[in-house]
């Protein structure tokens, strides 16, 4: 029988190992728990997520793992807090609460946007395509400068699908004039485990799983097909399957050519700055989530476990999580611990939290955040994941594939891999 191996123990590396159950995959993991930034933690009875989840996925496969775990169902209903105003998300459809001279200049400029140009190379020139100029620089082009860490223009559009809305001028006009505009949001149903935080959607992936924790890779030699472990264990396979970001991989596989490392070394990523924060009252907001156009508020996003489940937080209390993204390859997207701590507060209080309430703040860092879809990236990237998929490594996951994948896509990646797995040399 073929020894599979599979490095990573997140969502991806759970499915493959899942998918591959009657062959007695090892999984790998170098932390201390299991579900990569789907796993959730504990402060003082409070129950957080590493990152905001929520399951919308439609995917047939994904549902019967996750409906196992009772869920709560929400209505998404997201926001976005601008300049002290509660707009309805996304923006492009809900200027109402701006005032008539914004508003004006918003339908003038997406009126105009036949002016744009008419093959966009860049993520910023798509956003003034679609948006027009006003709406692009007061919203979007904002935005990602806070999310990606990055400029726009340097921005490829491959990443972007269905997670833009697109909108036409009936929408911009109706949006203007009314509120109710509905739901124009990727999803109508948000779902979340009742108990244990996100993770819990993963614990029937879990069971049953040869989990071995505090192994860290620190060589792959693809020739003897032999892994090193803590720089010390040796541990041979048959098939590898790696959830491990390229990044590291091109760190870690024995005598890669320096071309393909240096190609790697350049890949980008934003990495997570997460508070989590419990106050000692009930929810401020009734927002599940909302986004932050603020320039001086260096969250992007905030969310509120305590309302995604009841159980996230003692009776009487309540908590939020913010994100706040940055990359470390880029100097002025960098942020120091003093900085962060004084504009926590500072946000707190602009958007209206009783500070006098804060029971704790928990600061952690996430070095993996988001793939970066920087120009030339692609190329870049598929180098890489030749060279590796032709030494016999089978990638998986956002960051072993080092794409722009959801939960559920994530899961499927290490499902199918394994499958295919499966189909080549088992029948």
């Amino acid at each position: 029988m073929n020894k599979i191996v599979i490095l990573g123990a997140g969502i991806s590396g759970l499915g493959a190992a899942y998918e591959l159950k009657d062959y007695n995959p090892i999984v790998l993991e170098k932390e201390r728990y299991y579900g990569g930034l789907c796993n959730s933690f504990e402060i003082n009875d409070f129950i957080f997520d590493r990152a905001i989840h929520l399951s919308f996925t439609k995917k047939e496969k994904v549902r019967n793992i996750f409906d196992k775990t009772p869920y709560f169902s929400h209505n998404p209903n997201p926001h976005n807090f601008y300049n002290n105003l509660w707009l309805k998300h996304p923006v492009q459809f809900n200027l109402f609460k701006l005032s008539p001279e914004l508003k004006t200049k918003a339908i003038k400029s997406f009126i105009n946007t036949s002016d744009s140009i008419e093959d966009p190379k860049n993520y910023k020139e798509w956003l003034y395509n679609q948006y027009g100029h006003y709406i692009a620089n007061k919203f979007p082009l904002k935005y990602t400068k806070k999310y990606w860490a990055t400029d726009a223009d340097k921005l490829s559009i491959n990443w972007i699908g269905n997670r833009m809305k697109k909108v036409d001028i009936e929408d911009v006009l109706l949006g203007s004039f009314t509120e109710g505009t509905g739901n124009n949001y990727y999803a109508d149903e948000m779902r979340y485990p009742q108990n244990n935080g996100y993770m819990n959607f993963l614990e029937p992936l879990r069971k049953g799983t040869n989990i071995e924790f505090n192994k860290k890779i620190t060589q792959i030699d693809t020739k003897r097909k032999v892994l090193t472990i803590n720089k010390k264990e040796k541990v041979e396979y048959d098939q590898l399957i790696s959830s491990i970001p390229i990044t590291e991989m091109v760190e870690l596989v024995k005598d890669i050519p320096d071309e393909i490392k240096s190609d790697g070394r350049e890949l980008n990523y934003t990495s997570i700055i997460l508070v989590s924060i419990g106050f000692d009252c009930e929810d401020i907001y009734d927002y599940l989530w909302y986004y932050i156009y603020d320039e001086d508020i260096l969250a992007s996003r905030i969310h509120s476990p305590s309302i995604k489940s009841i159980n996230n937080a003692p009776d009487g209390f309540s908590s939020i999580q913010m994100e706040i993204y940055f990359n470390e390859k880029q100097p002025q997207f960098s942020l120091k611990k003093e900085d962060i701590e004084e504009n926590i507060y500072y946000s707190l209080k602009k958007l209206g939290y009783p500070i006098e309430a804060i029971k704790f703040i928990d600061i952690r860092t996430q070095k993996y955040g988001n793939v970066i879809f920087d120009q030339g990236m692609e190329k870049k990237r598929d180098k890489v994941k030749n060279y590796l998929e032709n030494e016999d490594i089978k990638l998986i996951g956002r960051f072993g594939e080092w794409g722009y994948l959801w939960s559920d896509q994530s899961l499927m990646s290490g499902i199918r891999t394994a499958k295919s797995l499966k189909d080549d040399f088992f029948f």
